[in-house]
């Protein structure tokens, strides 16, 4: 997206100096979520169909649990002091993070179950071919996928948790690589990249979703992707997988020119 940027961070290889949070940010929040939501459905990890299970953990203090083990985990760690001593912001963090669970993810999860969860925060990875400057490269791409399904049709879907604004709609697939600033959302490239290893590494179709956990209590909420170029919901990998995987060439082999 911006040259001058991916010089400074990775080539000069440039940091910012490391500083610590004294309340919990954005960032932090994020990691509690994550942490939480992993071990829970770990439990449900292989099971076809979750929904009596996620609606009885809903039920049994289960949630809440995971996310007190989460925070004192993440965030208490170096610290002698217990969840109940702690900040006041910390103790409100922990209650917003329980109501995404129990209203959001887990109720939306136990509504449309027609699923089976494979693997949490599972690394997905694959060596992409292209070519630059007339040499041939192969690129090891990776990324820790947050939770990969399995649909009812054999299909698998990669869910990737996000804490911030809803973004679900993209302008197509070329507007990622060539759009202007606002176009080139990085949440859709990123679980697009996700379901394009998945499809290589599995040998299935992927189709991306994006949990955005703060609007998924609304009963209208969908996390399929919308290609506003194609005027399409939920299109799975394979419907762009020759002209991303082109415009994915073209990126890198601009980068290794």
């Amino acid at each position: 997206a911006c040259p001058m940027r991916f010089y400074f961070h990775s080539v000069a290889r440039l940091r910012t100096e490391d500083t610590v949070a004294e309340e919990v940010d954005a960032p932090m929040f994020g990691t509690i979520l994550h942490a939480a939501v992993q071990r829970l459905y770990g439990r449900i990890q292989g099971e076809h169909h979750p929904a009596k299970t996620l609606q009885a953990m809903l039920k049994t203090g289960e949630v809440e649990r995971a996310v007190e083990r989460a925070i004192e985990e993440n965030f208490l760690n170096r610290s002698e002091v217990k969840l109940e001593e702690s900040p006041g912001n910390l103790l409100l963090v922990r209650n917003i993070v329980i109501r995404y669970l129990k209203r959001g993810v887990m109720a939306y999860d136990a509504r449309n179950d027609h699923f089976t969860v494979q693997a949490c925060e599972h690394e997905v990875r694959y060596c992409f071919p292209f070519t630059a400057a007339g040499v041939d490269y192969r690129l090891k791409l990776s990324g820790i996928a947050d939770r990969i399904d399995r649909l009812d049709d054999g299909t698998l879907r990669v869910v990737d948790y996000k804490t911030g604004t809803p973004h679900l709609d993209f302008k197509g697939v070329e507007a990622l690589f060539r759009g202007e600033a606002r176009d080139r959302q990085s949440n859709t490239l990123q679980t697009l990249l996700y379901a394009m290893m998945l499809s290589h590494s599995e040998g299935r179709d992927a189709v991306p979703s994006l949990y955005y956990v703060r609007n998924m209590h609304r009963e209208e909420y969908s996390p399929l992707l919308f290609d506003r170029e194609l005027q399409l919901q939920g299109a799975a990998y394979s419907r762009y997988a020759e002209h991303f995987e082109e415009l994915l060439r073209e990126t890198l082999a601009a980068l290794y020119d």
